[in-house]
């Protein structure tokens, strides 16, 4: 975790690393808005501004902005200081939680309890991803070692439901059954 300081130049490093350590925090909450005065006492929008920044340029977390209204140009109409912050892989969310919670995901455990956060962390990166590629961190997953009962993975994508023999891939419209599907699966 402490790597991705690593190139932040002049930036407050303890502020990175606080954003990043609670965003997890956040997700896991009912209202999954952050909320930069709930991770450090005396903590102001305007003190963490570029660190938010920093963490979205640099690919490891993506902004979710509420919109005042749904209409266009979307730009002109969202709400700067009302977000949410995903990761940019959900795996990234997966390490940033206790080691406990890692276990109960591992073993299917609690899965009530986190499932919340995950799916929307999932479907939110999955929204954002620039390919229809299988990622990297999918095919390792599938061919490692250390994870033998997990065999295919998922995919939202646009293209057709289909099955390469590695992954899944469903298209986005798709999302809100994949639930379902893990259930039934």
């Amino acid at each position: 975790m402490e790597d991705i300081t690593k190139y932040a130049g002049s930036l407050d490093k303890t502020k990175i690393l606080n954003c990043y350590r609670k965003i997890s925090v956040f997700l896991g909450n009912e209202n999954k808005k952050f909320q930069i005065s709930k991770i450090a006492d005396g903590a102001r929008n305007r003190e963490y501004v570029g660190v938010i920044e920093w963490l979205s340029n640099a690919g490891i977390i993506n902004i979710s902005y509420a919109l005042e209204q749904a209409s266009l140009p979307l730009k002109g109409n969202y709400n700067p200081d009302n977000y949410r912050l995903y990761f940019a892989d959900t795996g990234l969310l997966i390490g940033s939680l206790e080691e406990e919670v890692q276990h109960d995901l591992r073993n299917n455990e609690n899965m009530n309890t986190y499932k919340g956060a995950l799916y929307e962390n999932i479907v939110g990166d999955m929204l954002v991803k620039a390919n229809d590629n299988a990622t990297v961190s999918l095919n390792n997953l599938i061919h490692s070692d250390k994870y033998k009962d997990i065999k295919y993975g998922i995919k939202l994508c646009n293209k057709n439901i289909g099955f390469n023999g590695k992954f899944y891939t469903f298209p986005y419209f798709l999302t809100f059954l994949l639930k379902r599907y893990l259930r039934e699966k």
